[in-house]
């Protein structure tokens, strides 16, 4: 730390207890990471304490210190967040930007939502289905199906097509 950082910088003791012997926490540097420093040590919510000075910091992970429960924010930090807040927020905890904003290069999702065109893969008319499930579907009778199983058992090894021969033939034996 240089002299000027030093002779600027606070200490924030945090006393676990009232005995000497009991824990202390101690937090020095700038204001500004003594903040960071306690929001993070006693697992604050940083946007909540956002709005406390840092004497109402002190005193909320004093009594947090103390086992007591996490306090609720002043009136100060009641007051709605401006626009600025919020932003820095949205692109702090979940990466969001302005649309305004370029996206950052060889961001895969940086086009997404821009436009209403086709994606950049390739989107055929019809989803790829087993043909096996059709003939699945087609069949009319309990022997019928198990027919269609003895005479295809390497494609029943797929679970989702095992699943839907078993619900087959229990709709089959339900209707008869």
């Amino acid at each position: 730390m240089s002299s000027e950082s030093k002779a600027r910088g606070i200490t924030v003791t945090i006393k676990y207890g009232k005995g000497y012997e009991e824990t202390w926490a101690v937090f020095n540097g700038l204001p500004d990471e003594v903040r960071a420093d306690l929001i993070r040590y006693f697992g604050l919510d940083e946007y909540a304490a956002s709005g406390l000075t840092l004497n109402e910091l002190v005193i909320n992970a004093t009594k947090v210190a103390h086992g007591g429960p996490i306090p609720m924010p002043t009136q100060a930090a009641q007051a709605a967040p401006d626009e600025a807040q919020v932003m820095q927020l949205l692109k702090d905890e979940l990466g969001a930007r302005p649309i305004q904003e370029p996206a950052p290069k060889g961001d895969p999702w940086a086009d997404a939502g821009s436009s209403a065109g086709s994606p950049p893969w390739d989107i055929s008319e019809k989803p790829a289905v087993n043909p096996m499930l059709a003939q699945i579907e087609a069949c009319k009778s309990v022997p019928e199906l198990q027919r269609l199983w003895a005479e295809n058992q390497a494609a029943f090894q797929d679970g989702a097509l095992m699943d839907a021969y078993k619900a087959k033939g229990r709709a089959l034996k339900a209707a008869a």
